[in-house]
């Protein structure tokens, strides 16, 4: 199957750091690897906003869009183009403003909402949709009622598959697919620092700040990535300067204390940027 990956674009009106940083498109990349045995390109639209040549081009059977707040917009609008160009395309959007809000994405041009951490459901999708045979038809989501963590169009609503279990880890996801922005790697930045790579260490904190979505995302739970598998990652990346895609680095310390080893160990030299809490360091100033 051919799949294409969409990293929409921010809105115009967007208020943050869209115009002091831009950063490899990190879920997408690793969504690619998962789906390493089919023909799959990313868009990233912030770079490259040509969606609608991409779609004659490359021909797909299956669009995903991803989803942050600032990306809502953007992730209808090229769904939407997707569905228009050919309603045989198979839709999805993730995300974490698709998970947290769901509704926000019924409409008759979205087959699907993917809840939570995509890797596993975009392999099941993968394994029961047919590549299309005729264009111009409707995609037929049939097959997609008995994959858990979607949110499926039913009855002038959205009807939620069974729940996925948060996984406990991350080893099953695989090494992201930096080939497909290997063209454009050169253009990522942060503030003053480019190029800039993007690592995800874990995903999730256990923390309980009201101002978070992350305690509602993966219910304060800590999910964490083999420091072995990190520093294996750190040693394939070009770039110099490193961000890790975390929402707390350090709530495992003695973790980071094994991959701060390895990193030493291998001889990595690279600068870091992480997020913790300021408590976390005040109590592991070793660290």
């Amino acid at each position: 199957m051919r799949v294409l990956l969409v990293h929409p674009a921010a809105g115009e009106l967007t208020i943050g750091l869209n115009r002091l940083a831009k950063v490899e498109p990190l879920a997408l990349e690793i969504l690619a690897a998962a789906a390493s045995d089919h023909e799959v390109e990313i868009l990233d639209m912030d770079l490259d906003g040509d969606l609608a040549g991409a779609l004659r081009r490359f021909r797909p059977d299956l669009v995903g869009a991803s989803s942050q707040i600032v990306q809502t917009y953007g992730a209808h609008a090229a769904l939407r183009l997707a569905k228009e160009h050919d309603p045989s395309t198979l839709t999805l959007v993730g995300g974490h403003h698709a998970s947290l809000c769901p509704s926000d994405f019924q409409a008759r041009y979205i087959d699907a909402v993917v809840l939570g951490e995509g890797v596993a459901p975009l392999r099941e999708i993968l394994d029961r949709i047919e590549p299309r045979s005729d264009t111009g038809k409707e995609a037929d989501v049939a097959p997609l009622e008995g994959i858990a963590g979607l949110a499926l169009p039913r009855d002038g609503g959205l009807h939620r598959t069974a729940p996925r279990p948060i996984p406990k880890t991350l080893e099953h996801q695989p090494q992201p697919d930096r080939t497909l922005t290997r063209h454009q790697r050169h253009r990522y930045f942060y503030l003053t620092e480019s190029p800039v790579a993007l690592v995800q260490t874990s995903m999730g904190c256990p923390f309980s700040c009201n101002f978070c979505s992350c305690q509602a995302f993966t219910q304060r739970r800590f999910v964490p990535r083999r420091p072995e598998a990190i520093a294996d990652e750190l040693e394939s990346l070009e770039e110099d300067f490193v961000i890790f895609a975390d929402d707390h680095s350090f709530t495992d310390p003695s973790r980071m204390e094994l991959l701060g080893d390895l990193i030493s160990g291998r001889g990595i030299r690279k600068r870091y940027f992480v997020y913790s809490r300021v408590d976390t360091v005040v109590q592991n100033p070793e660290l």
